[in-house]
């Protein structure tokens, strides 16, 4: 497994109850801009983005992996 691969691996986040996902932050890194673009992105194209991989952390998710 290539370092990108591994470091890309070890940002998924497992949450009880939900999917593994990547946090916007870790997200906007590998493609090279920013959380507000990554969150932009999905604002203005919800169907390329559908439920199943999009989420919104609690606020004690939040806390636990911010």
């Amino acid at each position: 497994m290539s370092n990108e691969i591994a470091k890309i691996t070890s940002q998924i986040v497992i949450l009880p109850g939900r999917p593994p996902m990547m946090l916007d932050r870790d997200i906007a890194v590998v493609y090279e801009t920013t959380t507000r673009q990554i969150n932009r992105a999905v604002k203005r194209n919800p169907a390329r983005f559908p439920d199943k991989f999009v989420a919104q952390l609690t606020e004690e998710e939040a806390h636990k992996h911010g």
